[in-house]
């Protein structure tokens, strides 16, 4: 009974606050299968967690991760720059 109460009170300061469901409810499903499926991994890959980088696939994502992160604060303090 608690937990139904604190779930509902949750649930409705989420509603109050116009913050969308369905990316907690997705988080809540995938996190789960994302921890399994990471330990299988790491299990794999005999408790090693650097087999995760030695892809060159996974350097290229990483790479990508970077621009798309960096880029725009790039662009930005540029823009503002040439403003100023």
């Amino acid at each position: 009974m608690g937990v139904a109460g604190v779930l509902g009170i949750f649930g409705y300061l989420l509603k109050k606050a116009d913050y969308p469901i369905s990316p907690l409810v997705l988080g809540l499903i995938l996190g789960a299968m994302l921890e399994e499926n990471f330990r299988l991994a790491v299990k794999l890959g005999q408790g090693n967690y650097f087999t995760f980088f030695e892809s060159p696939i996974v350097l290229g994502m990483m790479v990508l991760f970077i621009l798309v992160f960096s880029v725009p604060k790039l662009l930005r303090k540029i823009k503002s720059d040439t403003s100023a």
